[in-house]
């Protein structure tokens, strides 16, 4: 069997991902572990070989240097990732913080609800006066 024969079989899936689902490394270890020892069992690689006292790989023998290549490949990788994103508001207007409901979500999440409502008493107060607040 060639190379080109041991990877025309089905193609391997990997488990998906949405934004926000986490997926642990050791999942992702297995399932591309999972892929790979059918086809190295199908044609293990030469320097592989040529490590074998006969000349030939076992399973075993297979699992064992793929183990080993696995080890140094995931060696140096996160076992989470967590990614985060950070929303800074600039430029601030009126309009922002009367009508931007993320805006708004943002204030209460930050502050508490009860700060965020009285900020946002303060800000219709001054505006309902007709004169804009004093930035400091």
């Amino acid at each position: 069997m060639t190379m080109s024969d041991a990877t025309a079989t089905k193609p391997t899936v990997f488990p998906s991902a949405v934004i926000g689902d986490h997926i642990p490394v050791v999942d992702i270890r297995k399932a591309l572990e999972e892929a790979l020892v059918p086809r190295l069992l199908a044609a293990p690689p030469v320097s592989w070989k040529r490590r074998s006292i006969t000349g030939t790989l076992g399973d075993e023998d297979i699992k064992r240097h793929l183990g080993h290549v696995m080890d140094g490949a995931f060696a140096k990788t996160l076992n989470e990732f967590e990614p985060s994103i950070t929303v800074l508001f600039k430029g601030v207007t009126y309009e922002t913080i009367t009508h931007d409901e993320v805006f708004q979500q943002a204030i209460e999440e930050q502050f508490g609800n009860e700060q965020a409502n009285q900020l946002l008493r303060e800000w219709n107060t001054v505006a309902e006066q007709g004169n804009p607040p004093i930035r400091r």
